[in-house]
C-alpha cells in the first residue's frame, strides 16, 4: 500500500482535468478548493497528533515505572521505524525529528501532502539524554519561541512559562531544491533523521541548541518555507492533568513523603531564609542529606518538586509551632500552582505563596493555617504539613 500512495494524487489530477476539459469547470477554482483540502487535511493531523502527545506526556508516569516523572515527551524517532528513540543528543539541547507515531498510540497520520510530521522537544522535557538533567514540575520553562509568517513573535519572550516545550511541524510538499528519496522506513526520506530534515523542514535552523530557540511559521504557498506547526506549552499538559484524580494522589503522596522524609528534622539547607529564637526556614534539604537512594523514584520526584517547598524546624528539641492547631516539631509547606499572571523566573517568595503562608514565613509566625490537601478547585492555593 505505501508504494500505491505516490500514484494517487497523479490520479486525482489527471480526473479533475478531464473534467475541466469535458465540463468547463473553472481551474482557478478547483486549484483552489484544492489547497484549502490540503491546509484543513493539514490542521486535523496537527491537531489530533497534539492532543496524543499531551495525553503522552500527562500519564509518563504511570505507563513508565522506571522513570516515573509527570510531565516527559518520547524523543523523536531518527531512524524512521515510528518508534522513539531511547536517547536524543545532549542534556542540554533539544532534539529534533520525525514524529514517533507507534510511541504516542497513533496511526501514521499524513499532512495534506502526503507527509510524515516531524517533531522537536525541549532539553528538559525529552525522556531520555536530557530530562533528567533538570526539575520537571509544572513551572519548567519551556525552549522554544515562536514567529509566525509574518515575522512577528507567537511567544512572550520574557514569559519562561509561555515558550513551547515541543514543536509539531506539517512539512508540505518538496520546495525548490528539496530531494525527498522514497525511503526505506516508514516515511519519505533518507535515514537517519539527521540526513533527511535539511529536505523537510525550514522553520528553524536544524542544529539543535541551548534555550531559548526559535521556529518560523510558514505558509502553504511561500517558496522558502512551507512547514505548518503547532506548539505545547507546559500548561496545556498540566492544566488538564490539574483536574484529574491521578494528580491529586501524586500531589497528596509528595506531601506525606516529604514530610516523612524530614521526621528526623535534619538541619535547614545554609542560607537560612529566615530565622529566630523559636524556629528557622528555608528551603529542602537535598536528596542525599535525608538519605534518598539516587535514581530511585524517591529521589527523582525530590529534585523534579523541591523548588516548591520551604521548611521549617524548631532551634529547641521541643515544638514550638502550631499547624492547623496541632503541635509540631516542624513543618512543609508547598506552593500552589502560579496565580494567573505570576512568572515564577527565581526564588521570591510572593512569587510562590499566597496569604496566609505568605505572611506567617515573613514574619516568622510560630502559627500556621493551611490545605493538607490538593484540590483540583483551588489549584493555587498552599498546603501545608506537620512534622510532630
Amino acid at each position: 500500500m505505501r508504494r500505491q500512495r505516490g500514484f494517487v494524487l497523479p490520479l486525482l489530477l489527471a480526473v479533475l482535468f478531464t473534467g475541466v476539459l469535458l465540463f468547463g469547470i473553472d481551474a482557478t477554482d478547483l486549484r483552489q478548493d484544492l489547497d484549502r483540502a490540503r491546509v484543513e487535511q493539514t490542521r486535523r493531523t496537527l491537531a489530533e497528533v497534539r492532543q496524543a502527545l499531551i495525553a503522552y506526556s500527562m500519564t509518563y508516569d504511570v505507563t513508565h515505572a522506571s522513570n516515573p516523572r509527570v510531565g516527559l515527551m518520547p524523543c523523536p524517532d531518527m531512524d524512521n521505524d515510528g518508534v522513539a528513540d531511547l536517547s536524543c543528543g545532549a542534556a542540554t539541547d533539544f532534539a529534533i525529528g520525525r514524529l514517533p507515531y507507534h510511541t504516542i498510540g497513533v496511526p501514521r497520520l499524513l499532512d495534506g501532502d502526503g507527509e510524515c510530521l516531524w517533531y522537536a522537544v525541549a532539553a528538559n522535557t525529552k525522556a531520555a539524554g536530557g530530562g533528567g538533567a533538570t526539575p520537571m514540575n509544572w513551572d519548567a520553562a519551556g525552549q522554544f519561541k515562536l514567529t509566525n509568517h509574518a515575522g512577528a513573535p507567537q511567544t512572550d519572550p520574557g514569559n519562561p512559562h509561555d515558550m513551547a516545550i515541543a514543536v509539531l511541524i506539517a512539512p508540505g510538499r518538496p520546495l525548490a531544491g528539496q530531494q525527498r528519496t522514497a525511503g526505506s522506513g516508514i516515511c519519505n526520506g533518507a535515514d537517519p533523521a539527521s540526513a533527511a530534515i535539511a529536505a523537510f523542514v525550514e522553520a528553524n535552523n536544524l542544529s539543535p541548541t541551548a534555550p531559548p530557540d526559535v521556529f518560523h511559521e510558514g505558509h502553504t504557498l511561500d517558496g522558502n518555507n512551507n512547514d505548518a506547526l503547532v506548539l505545547i506549552r507546559r500548561d496545556d499538559v498540566f492544566q488538564p492533568l490539574r483536574r484529574s484524580q491521578h494528580f491529586k494522589s501524586f500531589i497528596d503522596s509528595l506531601l506525606a513523603a516529604e514530610a516523612l522524609h524530614l521526621a528526623g528534622l535534619p538541619a535547614v539547607p545554609t542560607p537560612v531564609l529566615g530565622s529566630s529564637a523559636a524556629y528557622e526556614w528555608g528551603t529542602l534539604p537535598d536528596a542525599a542529606t535525608l538519605g534518598l537512594t539516587a535514581d530511585t523514584a524517591a529521589y527523582v520526584t525530590h529534585n523534579d518538586w523541591r523548588e516548591m517547598f520551604r521548611y521549617a524546624r524548631c532551634v529547641g528539641a521541643t515544638p514550638c509551632l502550631a499547624v492547623n492547631g496541632a503541635a509540631c516539631a516542624g513543618l512543609i509547606v508547598f506552593a500552589g500552582d502560579r496565580v494567573p499572571g505570576v512568572v515564577r523566573d527565581g526564588p521570591a517568595l510572593d512569587k510562590y505563596f499566597e496569604e496566609p503562608t505568605l505572611t506567617a514565613l515573613t514574619t516568622m509566625s510560630t502559627v500556621f493555617f493551611g490545605a493538607t490537601e490538593w484540590s483540583a478547585v483551588a489549584p493555587t492555593t498552599d498546603l501545608v504539613a506537620c512534622i510532630p
